[in-house]
C-alpha cells in the first residue's frame, strides 16, 4: 500500500482503526497487542497525545489513549477527548454528496461552474473535484491531492441542499448516527438553524478540543496555533476516535448509502488510458496483501494528524 505522511508527524495525533474483517476477535490478547503497539508508536514518534479505536462487525472492541490533551493543565487524553480530524472530514463530505446523487438531487457529471462561477473550464465536473482529478488537461486524467480545491465542494453541498455546512454535517451525519462527541467545527452562539441544544453541545465538544503541539528539537512539546476552526468541506470537523469509527462503520454497513452507491463511491475513476487513479470519491482505495483497503489520512502541519482504515468483509 502506498506510504502516507502520517508517520512523519510530530504533532498531536489522532488515529482511527476500523475493521470489518470477520477473523478479528475482541479478545484480551488482541487488545493487549493493540495497547503495546500504541505504546510503541507514541514513544517512537514522540506523540504529545494520541487516541485510537477499533471496531469490528459493528462493535467497538477497543479504545486506546496515550499522552496529554493539554500538557500545561495536565489533562490526559481519554477516549472522550475530541481532536480536529483534519482531512478525515473529506470522507464525511463525500458521503453526503453521494447521498444527494443517490436521491437524484445531484449528478457527478454536473460542471462545477454551476455552483462556483470561478471555474472557467466547463469540463471540470463535481466528480472530478470529488476524486481529486480536476487539475489535469483534460480533467479526469490525473490524480492530484489538493484540499483547498476539494473544499469548494462545500458550495455544491449548500447549493444542492439549501443548508449551511454546519447544518449538513449535523442533520445528515452527526445526529442520525448519535455522534455525541462530534461537532461540525466552530459554531456561533446565534446559529439558530441548529437549535439551542445542538449549539450548546457542539460548543461543549469544541471547548474540550485537544491542544495541538509540535515537538521542538524532537524532544520538547510546544503548543501551536490551532487551525481555522470554521466548518469546511475539506477539514475541521471535531470528533473522537470512537465517534469517527462509528461513522465509518455506518458507511461500511450500508446505514448511510445503498450498496450500489457505496460501491460507486469506493471505485476509483479510470483514465482514458485505462489507468486506475489513486483516489476514489472522497476515499483512498487500494489492495494490500489480498485485502481491499479503504482509508484516508488527515494532516494539519504542526497541529493534528489522523488516519481511518476500513477493511470490508
Amino acid at each position: 500500500m502506498r506510504r502516507t505522511p502520517i508517520r512523519s508527524i510530530l504533532s498531536a495525533f489522532f488515529l482511527f482503526v476500523l475493521s470489518g474483517c470477520t477473523h478479528i476477535a475482541a479478545d484480551d490478547e488482541r487488545c493487549a497487542r493493540l495497547d503495546a503497539t500504541l505504546e510503541t508508536q507514541a514513544r517512537e514518534l514522540a506523540l504529545p497525545g494520541v487516541s485510537a479505536a477499533l471496531m469490528t462487525r459493528g462493535e467497538l472492541v477497543w479504545t486506546g489513549t496515550r499522552g496529554w490533551a493539554n500538557i500545561e493543565a495536565r489533562t490526559p487524553v481519554t477516549p472522550e477527548t475530541p481532536f480536529n480530524i483534519a482531512s478525515l472530514t473529506k470522507p464525511m463530505t463525500a458521503v453526503m454528496l453521494m447521498q444527494l446523487v443517490e436521491r437524484g438531487q445531484l449528478s457527478l457529471s454536473t460542471p462545477m461552474q454551476r455552483y462556483d462561477p470561478s471555474y472557467t473550464d466547463a469540463r471540470v465536473t463535481v466528480g472530478h473535484v470529488l476524486s481529486m482529478a480536476s487539475q489535469g488537461d483534460p480533467p479526469g486524467q490525473a490524480f492530484q491531492y489538493d484540499g483547498s480545491i476539494f473544499g469548494r465542494l462545500g458550495g455544491v453541498l449548500t447549493a444542492a441542499t439549501g443548508e449551511t455546512l454546519a447544518q449538513a454535517f449535523s442533520t445528515r451525519l452527526i445526529e442520525p448516527l448519535g455522534l455525541s462527541r462530534t461537532s461540525p467545527g466552530a459554531i456561533a452562539a446565534d446559529e439558530r438553524s441548529l437549535g439551542a441544544e445542538r449549539v450548546a453541545r457542539y460548543q461543549s465538544v469544541n471547548r474540550r478540543l485537544a491542544v495541538p503541539y509540535n515537538m521542538y528539537g524532537g524532544v520538547e512539546p510546544v503548543a501551536t496555533i490551532p487551525p481555522d476552526p470554521q466548518p469546511d468541506a475539506s477539514a475541521n470537523v471535531v470528533s473522537t476516535a470512537s465517534d469517527y469509527a462509528r461513522f465509518a462503520d455506518a458507511v461500511m454497513r450500508g446505514r448511510l448509502l445503498s450498496r450500489a452507491t457505496l460501491d460507486a463511491m469506493w471505485t476509483p475513476p479510470v483514465t482514458s488510458r485505462g489507468e486506475r487513479l489513486h483516489y476514489a470519491y472522497g476515499w483512498f482505495v487500494e489492495e494490500y496483501r489480498g485485502h481491499r483497503v479503504i482509508y484516508h489520512y488527515g494532516y494539519y502541519p504542526n497541529a493534528y494528524s489522523a488516519l481511518t482504515l476500513i477493511v470490508p468483509t
